[in-house]
C-alpha cells in the first residue's frame, strides 16, 4: 500500500516539476518510514537526478531537529 502511494506521490511531484522546473517544492508530513525504506527512497528519487528531493535538517532555537 505505501509503495503504491509513494509511486503516486512521486509521479505528482514529477508532473509539478515538469510543468514548472524552477518550483521550490517542499514535501512534509508523517511518512511512517525511514529514508532507507522503499517508499521514502521512491519519493526522494535517485541522487543526482534532475528531480531529486533532498532532506532538510531544520533546527529550532534549542538546536533540536
Amino acid at each position: 500500500m505505501r509503495a503504491k502511494e509513494a509511486r503516486s506521490l512521486r509521479k505528482h511531484v514529477d508532473e509539478i516539476l515538469a510543468a514548472a522546473p524552477d518550483t521550490n517544492l517542499l514535501l512534509f508530513g508523517d511518512l511512517n518510514d525511514t529514508k532507507n525504506e522503499y517508499p521514502i527512497r521512491e519519493i526522494i528519487g535517485l541522487k543526482g537526478a534532475q528531480n531529486y528531493m533532498m532532506d532538510l535538517w531544520l533546527r529550532d532555537s534549542r538546536g533540536e531537529h
